[in-house]
């Protein structure tokens, strides 16, 4: 019988502090826990640090190999809002990151209801996991 593993880890995301760990190490501490070569499903809810996080070459690495993805984006930093401008530089930054780095493709897109302005919810596949009709 397949077992389900769920791990949990009192860390976060992020470098400096004895609780806060790099993404990259993450998913590397991830992958020996579940005893897999591949995380299946990642969820990062940051408040922010998602940004920081991901401009790092070595956490790009590292999610490629998670299958799953789902990133909420923050645009009120600090409690301070990004311009327009300053949203879609960071965005774009963001979205090579993950597309071209990664390889994680987007299919889902929907606002934070309770916070809509301020953060979006996305959801990626490893393009390593789609599999193209033949036609």
């Amino acid at each position: 019988m397949n077992e389900t593993k769920v791990r949990f880890f009192p860390r976060g995301l992020g470098e400096g502090a004895d609780r806060l760990m790099p993404l990259s190490a993450m998913v590397a501490r991830l992958t020996r826990a579940a005893g897999h070569a591949v995380v299946h499903l990642a969820k990062i809810d940051c408040e922010g640090c998602e940004f920081g996080a991901l401009s790092d070459q070595r956490a790009v690495d590292a999610l490629r190999s998670v299958l799953h993805l789902n990133l909420e984006v923050h645009f009120v930093i600090g409690g301070e809002a990004l311009s327009n401008e300053g949203r879609a530089a960071r965005m774009l930054g963001l979205w090579r990151s993950l597309t071209e780095g990664a390889k994680q493709l987007p299919f889902s897109k929907e606002p934070n209801i309770e916070y809509a302005s301020d953060c979006v919810e996305y959801a990626f596949v490893n393009e390593g996991v789609v599999v193209s009709g033949g036609g």
